[in-house]
């Protein structure tokens, strides 16, 4: 039996999802939406004029706002929900997604109890580790709220003391997010990441860790006098009509230039935006993060054309064994860290319209900035998040000088 699903931009009638018996999604723009003078194409695959294959890039758009892998799998069996069943997933969890649109079965649009429910300081520690209050209150049609990707993840409201689980579609504010096992210290080695990051002039959201968890601000989301206002976005693989399954480069992605030539042909300013592909690309090789693929980067379109997002899932993956240690995305044709040569880093500006000059320019500056801050950051982190968060940083701090070193062979070879 076919699901009709309605989808919402704050109050606004966007369109209608069409779901069949395999959770198979096509959508259409309402006609009020096409006709309103602030009415706006929801990405780059999906064109106001319905330019698209039905089935295709409709489906794989909103497909994309699903989590992945075993958050995946166990949302559904807590749901009642098969594995596939993409459309039934959206029907039960899209309330609150990435960006600024809700998808709500029609006929419900106004029918919602919005509202929040407190977490007490005394329980929090037994929720995060049992980490099933999410699953159990989606269960109960309580939570109906989706986040992208495979680790376990909460949305929250945080107003820096207490934490609220919101109830039907009510807006979060933050993202709590766990490691999964065999990645100890993950909130510590993100949260460092992050920050070093964000000296190399790359913007990104303040992580806040804690020994089994770390709670990240949605830069999607405005706490604005009124109430929180939601700002769309959506994640290169939806802008590039792609699929999650064929996120990283190996399987098909989207390559560098793939996203550069978006960026160059869509972005409200492309040489700022550009600018920052590059460096997040030349942060990952020397950060150890090999997981940044197209569905880790996003565009806010609160402008015309859009403008990037600020960076997140930013990790040094290279700390922890088992994961793969090739690049997502290439540099040039190379995905190996240790085998990137200066050719590489020329062919990678080449294929995405960049001089090379501006490209090693990059490269001597981020390696400079992480050369001269990396102790003092990682000694005062260590300070503000407690002993716990020691090995974990220290163990990053190693890769990273590891990754320096050979960089700064390239650079004078």
């Amino acid at each position: 039996m076919s699901i009709t699903l309605a989808v919402l931009y704050r109050d606004w009638d966007v369109g209608r999802i069409i779901t069949d018996d395999d959770g198979r999604m096509t959508f259409e723009y309402s006609d009020t939406w096409r006709d309103f003078p602030e009415g706006f194409a929801l990405s780059a695959s999906l064109p106001l004029e319905g330019d698209w294959i039905r089935g295709r890039e409709d489906h794989r758009w909103f497909a994309n706002l699903l989590p992945e892998g075993p958050a995946r799998e166990a949302l559904g069996r807590s749901l009642g929900i098969g594995i596939d069943n993409d459309g039934a997933f959206l029907e039960r969890i899209g309330g609150d997604c990435a960006g600024a649109i809700r998808i709500i079965p029609e006929g419900q649009e106004n029918k919602e109890e919005y509202g929040y429910q407190p977490v007490s300081s005394e329980n929090l520690r037994q929720l995060t580790e049992s980490r099933i209050p999410f699953r159990k209150a989606a269960g109960m049609g309580l939570i109906r709220l989706s986040l992208a990707g495979a680790q376990e993840k909460w949305p929250v409201k945080w107003d820096g003391e207490r934490i609220f689980l919101p109830v039907g579609g009510a807006p979060s504010t933050h993202i709590i997010k766990f490691p999964g096992p065999g990645f100890p210290g993950l909130a510590f080695n993100e949260a460092f990441t992050t920050r070093l990051a964000g000296l190399c002039e790359l913007p990104v959201t303040d992580a806040q860790p804690f020994s089994d968890w770390i709670i990240v601000p949605r830069y999607d989301r405005i706490i604005e006098d009124k109430g929180i206002r939601r700002i769309h976005q959506e994640d290169f693989c939806q802008a590039l009509g792609l699929s999650s399954h064929t996120k990283y480069q190996s399987e098909g992605g989207p390559s560098l230039a793939d996203c550069a030539q978006l960026i160059r042909h869509r972005h409200e300013r492309p040489a700022v935006d550009l600018q920052l592909l590059v460096r997040w690309q030349i942060f990952n090789v020397l950060a150890g993060n090999a997981d940044g693929h197209a569905k880790n980067i996003s565009r806010l379109l609160d402008t015309p054309g859009g403008r990037m997002a600020p960076f997140y899932d930013l990790v040094c993956t290279a700390a922890f064994e088992g994961i793969s240690t090739l690049l997502a995305m290439r540099v040039g044709n190379q995905d190996k860290p240790g085998h990137i040569h200066r050719a590489d880093w020329s062919a990678m500006a080449e294929s995405s319209g960049i001089h090379p000059r501006l490209v090693f320019r990059e490269i001597e500056k981020i390696s400079s900035t992480i050369t001269n801050t990396l102790d003092e950051t990682a000694h005062s982190a260590i300070i503000e998040w407690g002993q716990d968060a020691n090995e974990p940083i220290r163990r990053v701090v190693k890769i990273i000088n590891t990754r320096l070193r050979r960089i700064t062979t390239l650079l004078t070879s």
